[in-house]
């Protein structure tokens, strides 16, 4: 016993070896966390590759054929005239009218058309 304290050596192995333990479980995590960061990293990768390997990349989620291509007319515009194919087994009424979906977004803000919600 040094003055009112008393010390025990075994307390500091303990404490030691518990820091080791932590340590070792937390260098264990930062790695996997590392790895599935790079994972993801590459798959994004990945995805930017094969859209940009597109000859035409758009994002839209249904099948689709060109009408009309707006770079052919007299002032080329970045747009496209599109007729959108109805999935297998969806019945179409041919005699209504079509309608035209303008959707000028161009990060100018949210919503379409820049309109605030």
């Amino acid at each position: 016993m040094i003055g009112p304290f008393s010390v025990n050596p075994s307390a500091g192995a303990k404490a030691e070896a518990l820091f080791r333990s932590d340590l070792g479980d937390y260098l264990v995590d930062v790695a996997q966390r590392n790895l599935l960061m790079l994972d993801v990293l590459r798959r994004r990768g990945d995805n930017y590759l094969q859209h940009m390997a597109m000859i035409a990349p758009h994002v839209l989620g249904f099948s689709f054929e060109p009408v009309m291509s707006g770079l052919s007319l007299p002032r080329p515009v970045n747009y496209w005239l599109v007729r959108i194919i109805p999935p297998e087994g969806v019945v179409t009424n041919e005699a209504s009218r079509p309608f035209i979906v303008v959707d000028p977004r161009a990060g100018h803000g949210p919503g379409i058309g820049g309109g605030k919600p």
